[in-house]
């Protein structure tokens, strides 16, 4: 075997795939979500492949790009020594990489011939997902033992055809990389395997529901490895979703790996789990846990005691209703600029514990007219939590959030920003202590931490809050009584009696 034509094929699809992106703007990469995989990154993921029940094998890459992963994928299968034929299907939808991925195919047909491996490709120039959606709802004959995919990343409107075609697995504005997992999914041949790096945003969250459900009752995690920086896995492009390799198999498992490393991939550590400490299929939300470290094992062997959700306490969570911009009339900067006028209270306003109303540095408005026109979006003064909907990229928290407390303002009714959720109670009045210890609780390290472990997103929503579990009842007044009591605003000082009340060390 030649190690220099081997290394060519890297070289050449490297080559390629640089002066192809380099043609491209960032706005374009974006708007077909095309970012090709770094070398180092494309070797892991065909290295994670372990099938060998043939000799023989059909591969799928369904958004092949400079076919960088397939070139490494079946560099190792040569290496192993375990494979005769191997049948290659490649999608691609960009024509302008027609002419490279046919010259790519035909240096791959005559290094592996050279071998003595047998050798055919099927070149399909069409949409992956449009050309085979229907086989989300129908079995799929001519099945794959490898399909491995770096797919596009980016969000379509409800009406695209393809969220159409693929609607089964879909809520809310679908990204386009789930349809490829999905469709994927039903492609494998028994025992066979997918491997894909993918955004991390489907382990959790409403939208992602129908897909999760779907794509965990036709095959098994076997191995996910997650990037703890998200700004560097795709670094030359700019992508800064967070993002993982998954390794998915059509058998049965009993451990599921989780590994971290830097973009790098020189420091990775690994963790075997019980499967369904990672995911349970039964669950209603089928929430995939990814704890890469010791402080998230004991994290989740603490919550797993933990029985509590918002619900059994009586409390919910909504959705500021006032958007600024469809009630811009009636938003105003200053106080005297009108009669009649409530507290606004916007995401810069909220900070961990502490509610800053208002704001001087904020220049939007903080004010909004109470009228019959903002009658319905207004809320009444009652003890809320203020919730933000979303982090800042970087940020150390998810969760920051600021107790609202009714006496603390003399007013009727207050306006509540879309950019953030408020907890309150349908039924009664919140406490003084549940507002204090659920703030402290929700901007603890700890609960952050736990959050963190399923979401890898910088929003924070509704229905993700609504099932965090929390400890007992009385621990949560506990916490609110010495909030409330001491004034408890330094976040050491709660993180270090909320450890001491759960148990946390």
């Amino acid at each position: 075997m030649s190690n220099i034509v081997e290394e060519d094929l890297v070289v050449v699809s490297n080559t390629f795939g640089e002066i192809y992106s380099k043609a491209k703007s960032q706005k374009e990469k974006r708007e077909i979500g095309q970012f090709f995989t770094p070398q180092h990154i494309a070797e892991y993921m065909a290295k994670l492949s372990t099938f060998s029940e043939s000799k023989k094998m059909r591969i799928l890459d369904p958004g092949c790009g400079n076919l960088i992963l397939s070139v490494n994928l079946i560099q190792t299968l040569v290496v192993k020594g375990k494979v005769s034929y191997i049948e290659l299907d490649l999608y691609e939808t960009d024509l302008k990489l027609e002419e490279n991925i046919q010259s790519m195919v035909t240096a791959m047909r005559e290094f592996l011939e050279s071998l003595g491996i047998g050798f055919k490709c099927n070149i399909i120039l069409k949409d992956f997902v449009l050309e085979n959606a229907k086989y989300i709802n129908s079995d799929f004959l001519n099945k794959y033992d490898i399909i491995i995919s770096n797919p596009p990343y980016f969000k379509l409107p409800k009406d695209d055809p393809k969220s159409i075609a693929t609607q089964q697995i879909n809520g809310g504005f679908p990204n386009i990389y789930s349809m490829f997992l999905a469709i994927c999914s039903n492609m494998l041949n028994q025992k066979g395997e997918m491997i894909f790096i993918v955004p991390r945003s489907f382990t959790s969250g409403l939208y992602f529901k129908k897909f999760r459900k779907y794509f965990l009752s036709h095959v098994n995690i076997k191995s996910i490895h997650l990037f703890q920086n998200r700004n560097d896995t795709f670094k030359k492009d700019q992508v800064l979703q967070e993002l993982l390799i998954l390794k998915a198999v059509n058998k049965p498992v009993d451990q599921v790996y989780i590994s971290s490393s830097s973009t790098l991939l020189d420091d990775i550590s690994v963790k075997s789990y019980g499967y369904k400490e990672i995911y349970d299929i039964a669950d209603d939300n089928s929430y995939i846990f990814i704890p890469t470290n010791i402080t998230e094992d004991k994290i989740l062997r603490i919550v797993s005691s933990w029985k509590n959700k918002l619900e059994d306490f009586g409390i919910t969570i909504s959705t500021g209703p006032v958007v600024d911009f469809r009630t811009k009339e009636n938003i105003f900067k200053s106080s005297n600029d009108v009669e009649n006028l409530k507290p606004y209270f916007r995401l810069n306003n909220v900070t961990q514990m502490k509610l800053e109303w208002p704001l001087n540095s904020l220049v939007k408005g903080q004010y909004i007219h109470g009228n019959n026109s903002t009658k319905s979006i207004l809320r009444a003064n009652e003890n809320y939590i203020f919730l933000r909907r979303q982090s800042a990229k970087g940020d150390s928290n998810r969760l920051i959030c600021s107790p609202y407390y009714k006496d603390d303002y003399q007013i009727d009714f207050i306006g509540i920003d879309n950019k953030l959720n408020y907890l309150y109670s349908k039924n009664r009045s919140l406490t003084a202590e549940e507002i204090f210890g659920l703030s402290a609780l929700l901007n603890s390290a700890f609960m952050n931490s736990y959050f963190q472990i399923f979401n890898g997103n910088i929003n924070v929503s509704a229905s993700e809050i609504k099932e965090l579990k929390f400890p007992s009842y009385d621990v949560l007044i506990d916490i609110g009584k010495k909030i409330s009591k001491d004034k408890l605003t330094d976040i050491s000082i709660i993180n270090a009696y909320i450890n001491e009340k759960i148990n946390y060390e």
